[in-house]
């Protein structure tokens, strides 16, 4: 997962530089529903479910830690960033 987290950030990295950004930042909208999806499968998952205290939950009971789908799940998820998901800027706005 290391291994996609990075190939993740490179490619954005390249996206920016394709557009002359100097910021990236996720849209809200886009951040509201990707929460919504992780952490309604996550909500059914043992992580969440186990019954018991787990160093994947936070102090409020949330898991901000785990990916609720396989390996495999996560590299294709993570391959290319969707370049509508972003505003992308440079410092002057």
């Amino acid at each position: 997962m290391i291994e996609a987290q990075l190939h993740y950030v490179v490619e954005c990295l390249r996206m920016m530089k394709s557009r002359r950004a100097t910021r990236l930042e996720v849209k809200a909208d886009v951040q509201r529903e990707f929460n919504g999806r992780l952490h309604g499968r996550l909500a059914r998952s043992v992580w969440n479910t186990g019954g018991c205290d787990s160093w994947f939950l936070d102090s409020t009971g949330h898991n901000r830690q785990s990916w609720p789908g396989t390996g495999t799940s996560y590299w294709r998820a993570t391959r290319r960033p969707d370049p509508q998901a972003f505003e992308l800027s440079d410092f002057r706005g």
